[in-house]
């Protein structure tokens, strides 16, 4: 096995071009482990301990050498911190400094991995949610009772609500009637696209004591029920407007202060009525 590296590596290099992969790889672990090395033996903590038990500890030289290192490998945003940091003679705040700022360096090595591996995530994360999400699927089929009852009831709201009542339509069925590309004509189904928007309008509307939320939006559930709320809000000071105007009189109406100052005591008091 040894040697069958090595002449595979040969044949790399006397490739033409030339193959430089295997040479890189081994050059990088000559690197890793000349540094891994040449720290161990310059922080020898055995080393160390004696050092100091006999008063032979060089603290400038040490700490001189961390700084030397941490400038060597750090991102060229952190050269400023570690300038401040030479400047320090108080020994305990020269560590507090440099553990501060090897805490940044480590930060800044996560986000260089994470920008690193970005491209790679994005162009498969789709593949790899909806592997993961079908793998869950198959082991509990009933997982998703919920969700397919949402949408039932969404392409019902579509497909059969509005044109049965035209005249007198509820709420979700007058978000359903206001759907693009005629989501209420009868004569075929209704697109995916138009049963999700009525999904979704229909959770704006939802009963606070119906547990039969949909599975895949329960982490969203807060956030729609702040939009429901916001819904609301808009309702109720819609309403006290169109009422305000047609008792208040056109003149008064048209007045700046008296509409922002309706609408901060209708606002508030929705507030304080729902919460």
């Amino acid at each position: 096995m040894y040697n069958a590296f090595w002449n595979h590596l040969k044949e790399q290099l006397l490739s033409t071009p030339p193959d430089f992969t295997c040479a890189l790889e081994l050059l990088k672990d000559v690197k890793e482990n000349r540094l891994r090395n040449e720290i161990e033996e310059a922080l020898d903590t055995d080393l160390l301990k004696q050092e100091a038990e006999h008063g032979a500890l060089d603290v400038p030289h040490l700490s001189n050498y961390i700084l030397n290192l941490m400038a060597l490998l750090c991102a060229p945003v952190r050269d400023e911190a570690i300038q401040k940091l030479e400047t320090i003679r108080d020994p305990v705040q020269l560590l507090r400094g440099i553990f501060r700022v090897l805490g940044l360096m480590k930060m800044d090595m996560v986000n260089y991995t994470i920008q690193s591996f970005r491209p790679y995530l994005q162009e498969h994360s789709i593949q790899y949610e909806q592997a993961k999400f079908q793998e869950l699927l198959d082991k509990q089929p009933n997982l998703l009772d919920y969700t397919t009852k949402w949408l039932t009831k969404a392409a019902t709201d579509i497909t059969t609500l509005c044109p049965s009542s035209p005249d007198s339509p509820s709420s979700s069925c007058s978000m359903a009637c206001s759907l693009p590309s005629g989501a209420g004509n009868n004569s075929e189904p209704p697109s995916p696209t138009m049963v999700l928007y009525q999904g979704y309008l229909n959770l704006l509307l939802w009963d606070l004591e119906n547990v039969e939320f949909p599975e895949t939006l329960l982490m969203d559930r807060i956030r729609l029920q702040e939009l429901a709320f916001q819904l609301h809000q808009l309702t109720v000071l819609a309403s006290v407007l169109l009422v305000a105007r047609s008792f208040s009189g056109e003149v008064l109406f048209r007045s700046p202060e008296f509409v922002d100052r309706l609408k901060c005591i209708t606002k508030a008091l929705t507030e304080e009525f729902i919460s």
